[in-house]
């Protein structure tokens, strides 16, 4: 019994993993990454049902969550293998606006300092060297959130940009940011 255990922790901590992909195995589960998009002219319940149903025919999109009206943004689980982030905003680009006014949707990042214009600079320097992204902007100064806006795909097999080298990019630009998720509402009494 205690082999096998002594078995298993040597194939643990030789194994390596990244966020529950195992790298030293093709056809390991792929790995899932969960991305909050802005979407600001969403209007209402049709905006969302009709939205909803382009993000989950994206190949790759596992879930399709938290999107309201009022919120204006979603959250989206997704297989980064098979989708990216800019695929995405792509799905909602491409879907007809429901008023007139085309979709629109950024990856939404938390970052720290932003009120700082040395962090604007870098963020901005950081993100002209990611193909697929066209630029960022501040959305909330105070939170530190900052959007993410992407060019469109020329050729429909184009992989697009993820949220992995975006974060790479800021970080190796000395910008700490991070993929922001929206904070479940607070629980009634």
């Amino acid at each position: 019994m205690k082999a096998r255990w002594g078995i298993l922790a040597l194939v643990l901590a030789t194994t390596p993993l990244v966020a529950g992909r195992s790298s030293a195995e093709p056809g390991a589960p792929a790995q899932t990454q969960k991305v909050t998009l802005a979407i600001p002219n969403t209007q209402c319940g049709r905006c969302v049902a009709t939205l909803t149903g382009s993000l989950k025919k994206v190949p790759g999109v596992q879930n399709v969550t938290d999107f309201t009206p009022e919120s204006k943004s979603v959250v989206v689980d997704m297989n980064s293998d098979q989708a990216s982030v800019q695929k995405l905003a792509q799905a909602v680009a491409d879907t007809p606006g429901l008023h007139g006014k085309p979709y629109e949707a950024m990856l939404l990042l938390r970052v720290e300092d932003l009120g700082n214009a040395d962090t604007r600079k870098k963020i901005d320097d950081a993100l002209k060297g990611v193909k697929g992204v066209d630029a960022a902007m501040v959305v909330d100064e105070k939170t530190g959130i900052i959007g993410v806006k992407f060019t469109k795909l020329e050729a429909a097999g184009e992989p697009g940009a993820n949220l992995d080298p975006i974060l790479q990019a800021l970080q190796a630009a000395g910008v700490k940011a991070s993929a922001y998720t929206p904070s479940a509402p607070a629980a009634k009494p």
